[in-house]
């Protein structure tokens, strides 16, 4: 029996928070997702030891656990977390109500009754933590300190650690002496996590890979016109960046790192964002990289020498001797980004059955099978951290007789590549371009201002005593999440501290060489702010549609228009109807609702309908009429020369205390990334009574499948 070979790789990353100057981080994800995600991914394999796989961790991640674990560096909310509750000032108040509530509210705080509790008297997105500080006791704010850290950990470092099961149990009312046993046992888990990678290293379940130090994208370092390749004719930072030394300093590092903590130099590589090129296989080589992994998509635009057709489902020896194996585009974004809203039994059936079809359908004797996403993320997102779909598909796998569980490395040695690569296509995992860390003309300023700052620091570095220190501040400037979140492809709700965090590594260059830094580093990069008028959609969202609020956390992802929030500048030709607009989406379907500000005057009167027009997809009304009896919802074209009702398009709509409805994309002719804007009009016998938002209106993107992991979650 022809046996698919299955390798799975776990990326570990986050950004490089610190700001080496304050040593403090700007935010404290390195250390939740490291309780959490960190600990817990590598924790599950002691029970699933035949279940061989591959996590990828990044050196500046590691740099930033160490300096948790000797105390070297802290950050705000750890702070904020130990300050006894009575003694919380106002503004400290008004910090933790902003902050302690960023964790997905369904999957970790809806679990924990009292946090719930907490969320609902919070009431995020109605009302901002400075209208609500005074309403909250000393005993609510020393319970949401521990609450937030608790959602934070993950389930099984809660068996470990019976303290921790100790706090979940007791719920609520907790004391200041609860906080040194909660964050004692955070620090043992921190302290926990490389032996435990190291030891499943050791007894072969795990193998363990890297990448550059600071996590850059390489190709942009080594040439910023390799983003031609995938965008011919796109836009580039002003002068050209082409610093290959850069990146194989940055190699060199996070492999010099990596073996002073794990003894040993990985043999492989996930290199940043998936992102290769042909110009960094010799740089690779020479650092003695024998592997590195990328996308499908990559492979498809690469040029094979032997003539036969480019098959994903093996290695390839790339020109210089690298070896490159090629991501499964579709199965790494089912755990992504998928999965979650599907039980664990049918997910893994799922799963199970797509890694037979491409091993069925694979020309190879040994086709193996790489899957390869973010070991973090996604986890938050799925019930019980994801351990009920990992502890199923773990064991599916060992069991399947189709299937062999490996580790990249030992198919390679078993199977070495017989396929040659002439020529690696320049791209990422997403969509084989560069489009997400030079294509805006917000990520094309930071470029600017990257090459500018290095420019000066070659310039004054040469004898200068804390020269070290400033290239290191300017590694870490060259680190891909800047750039991620810069321009309107990607919103995290903290914009700002990237942006201004991005700014300060580069200042740093000029401070460590006792110079001023520019003033134009002091001007933001990113977009100063969304429309006044209204919030964006935060996550995904999936509404039952029968007309009322059945559940508190239906709707709270979406994005909300608040006829409060316009100061009374509506456009009217009648009595105000509307009070709220509400719009999210889920990866297939639109939902909007409108609430009425006198319900009879709209949901009840049998002449009002409610009317959505589409400015883009242009000539395109969403109408439902009947909202006092039979709802029906008809999405119309409208043309010159009169309108026309859609055939075959399913709309659905409910109306009782709210309306509601849902229209699926493809129905409107959006793809992911494609523009979305609209308004929405109370009718009352056929005549416009209402517009809302009464100036610009609603614009938002159609959502690709990543969307829910890419919005704040880092």
């Amino acid at each position: 029996m022809k046996k698919t070979s299955l390798a799975i790789l776990w990326h570990q990353h986050q950004p490089y928070y610190l700001d080496a100057l304050e040593q403090r981080f700007i935010l404290p994800w390195v250390r939740l997702h490291a309780v959490k995600d960190y600990y817990g991914m590598a924790r599950i394999l002691k029970d699933h030891p035949k279940c061989h796989q591959t996590i990828n961790l990044v050196p500046s991640l590691l740099a930033q656990l160490e300096m948790y674990i000797d105390g070297t560096a802290t950050d705000r909310p750890l702070e904020l977390a130990q300050t006894p509750a009575a003694d919380l000032s106002r503004d400290e108040k008004i910090e933790i109500l902003d902050f302690f509530f960023k964790a997905n509210w369904e999957r970790m705080i809806r679990p924990l009754p009292r946090y719930m509790e907490l969320l609902t008297k919070r009431d995020p997105g109605v009302r901002t933590a400075a209208d609500v500080a005074d309403r909250f006791s000393a005993n609510e704010m020393r319970d949401l300190q521990i609450l937030f850290h608790l959602a934070w950990t993950h389930p099984l470092a809660i068996a470990d650690y019976p303290q921790l099961g100790q706090l979940i149990d007791k719920e609520r009312n907790y004391s200041e002496e609860d906080k040194p046993v909660l964050f004692e046992a955070h620090m043992e888990i921190l302290r926990a996590i490389v032996p435990l990678h190291k030891e499943l290293a050791e007894q072969g379940t795990l193998e363990l890979t890297t990448t550059p130090f600071y996590h850059p994208i390489l190709p942009l370092l080594c040439n910023t016109a390799a983003a031609h390749e995938a965008m011919p004719g796109a836009k580039l930072p002003k002068e050209k960046l082409d610093v290959p030394e850069d990146a194989e300093a940055q190699i060199a590092q996070g492999l010099a790192y990596f073996e002073s903590r794990f003894g040993f130099r990985p043999k492989g590589m996930w290199p940043s964002e998936g992102s290769v090129s042909q110009e960094i296989l010799p740089i690779l080589q020479r650092q003695g990289i024998e592997w590195i992994a990328t996308d499908e998509e990559v492979l498809y635009h690469s040029v094979a020498t032997d003539g036969a057709p480019l098959e994903r489902t093996c290695a390839y020896q790339t020109t210089p001797g690298v070896a490159a194996v090629f991501r499964d585009h579709k199965l790494s974004d089912k755990i992504g980004f998928h999965y979650h809203w599907t039980n664990a039994e049918d997910a893994v059936e799922d799963f199970i059955r797509g890694v037979h079809a491409v091993g069925a359908s694979s020309r190879k004797q040994h086709p193996l099978v790489c899957v390869i996403l973010d070991g973090e993320n996604a986890w938050e997102h799925y019930p019980n951290a994801g351990m009920d779909f990992l502890n199923r598909l773990y064991s599916r796998i060992v069991e399947d007789e189709q299937i062999e569980p490996t580790t990249i490395g030992d198919y390679l040695a078993a199977h070495p590549p017989r396929h040659k690569l002439e020529y690696l296509f320049a791209g990422s995992w997403i969509d084989h371009n560069f489009a997400i860390w030079i294509g805006h003309a917000e990520d094309r300023k930071a470029w600017d201002y990257l090459g500018e700052a290095r420019r000066f620091l070659v310039s004054r570095a040469t004898e200068h005593p804390r020269a070290a220190e400033a290239w290191q501040a300017l590694y870490a400037a060259e680190g891909s999440d800047w750039f991620w979140w810069y321009g309107d492809d990607h919103f995290s709700g903290m914009d700002d501290a990237f942006d201004r965090l991005f700014r300060q590594h580069l200042k740093n260059i000029y401070r460590y060489l006792d110079a001023e830094p520019p003033a134009f580093l002091d001007e933001p990069i990113a977009a100063t702010g969304r429309p006044s008028s209204y919030t964006v959609p935060s996550a995904f969202m999936q509404s039952s549609l029968d007309g009322r609020i059945s559940n508190y956390f239906e709707w709270l992802p979406a994005g909300r228009w608040a006829h409060a929030r316009e100061g009374g500048a509506m456009e009217r030709s009648g009595p105000g109807l509307i009070s709220d607009l509400y719009f999210g989406f889920n990866a297939e379907t639109l939902f909007l609702r409108v609430d009425a500000t006198d319900r009879a005057a709209l949901i009840e009167d049998e002449t009002s309908a409610i009317r959505f027009v589409f400015l883009e997809p242009a000539n395109l009304r969403l109408v439902i009429e009947g909202l006092a009896g039979s709802v029906v919802a008809t999405l119309e074209r409208t043309e010159t020369n009169g309108k026309e009702v859609l055939p075959g398009v399913s709309c659905r709509a409910a109306a009782d205390r709210i309306v509601e409805t849902a229209v699926p994309f493809s129905s409107l002719g959006v793809a992911a990334g494609e523009s979305i804007k609209f308004f929405v009009e109370a009718l009352h016998g056929g005549a416009v009574a209402e517009k809302a938002p009464g100036g610009a209106p609603i614009e938002l993107e159609c959502p690709g499948p990543e969307f829910d992991q890419m919005m704040w979650s880092v």
